[in-house]
């Protein structure tokens, strides 16, 4: 039962969340996302784009953008549904 109404407190949370504070975390996960990829592409670079040896590390970029695009479009369609 308190893991029950811990998760209801976060969804309470993330739908009682203001706009400007949803704009800065979206804005902050794809920073993350950007960042982590150039990342990537750097160190590729350093290898004069031959070999990318960094499957772990794609794979885990792969995996955090996917999950960010996942919460963001549900927390936004969420936001959308509870004002009609």
């Amino acid at each position: 039962l308190k893991k029950n109404e811990d998760s209801l407190r976060d969804y309470d949370y993330i739908m009682n969340l203001q706009e400007d504070k949803l704009l800065a975390y979206v804005s902050l996960l794809c920073l993350l996302g950007i960042i982590s990829f150039t990342f990537i592409l750097f160190q590729w670079s350093q290898n004069s784009f031959t070999f990318l040896s960094l499957e772990k590390q794609t794979l885990v970029l792969i995996a955090f953008s996917a999950n960010n695009i996942f919460i963001v479009s549900n927390i936004i369609a969420a936001h959308l549904l509870k004002r009609l």
